[in-house]
């Protein structure tokens, strides 16, 4: 996939102009003005603020200190109870697989809350 993106500032008019153009013959213009643009950069913080306050509510600072202490341990936990769901979902023959507990599948989640996609993605290809 080819993608072009080209930006131009233009001072005198107070205008920012984005040019994109991905993989296909289209191209999409946008313009800004200096207040429209500001206005966007504001929401952008906001939505950033909100997003750590959210984390934060989602995930203790303790148990993300003690996730990322050792992300290979981690990790394996992560890929023992995800094998353990999955067998449990698909019904396995031969397995005595059980459902999650709660406390165990609130485990996972924050797992899943706190450990990067590529982790989780190696994990669950084990």
């Amino acid at each position: 996939i080819s993608a072009n993106l080209q930006l131009a500032h233009v001072p005198s008019d107070q205008i920012l102009r984005v040019r994109v153009e991905v993989a296909t013959q289209e191209v999409a213009e946008l313009t800004f003005s200096r207040s429209q643009a500001k206005h966007l950069m504001n929401a952008q913080v906001a939505s950033s603020a909100e997003a750590a306050r959210l984390y934060e509510l989602m995930v203790p600072a303790e148990e993300e200190q003690e996730i990322a202490s050792d992300p290979a341990a981690a990790a394996a936990e992560y890929a023992h109870l995800y094998d353990q769901h999955l067998l449990f979902t698909w019904r396995v023959p031969g397995t005595h697989a059980r459902p999650l507990n709660p406390t165990q599948a609130q485990r996972i989640q924050l797992l899943e809350d706190v450990l990067s996609t590529r982790i989780l993605a190696k994990q669950r290809l084990v």
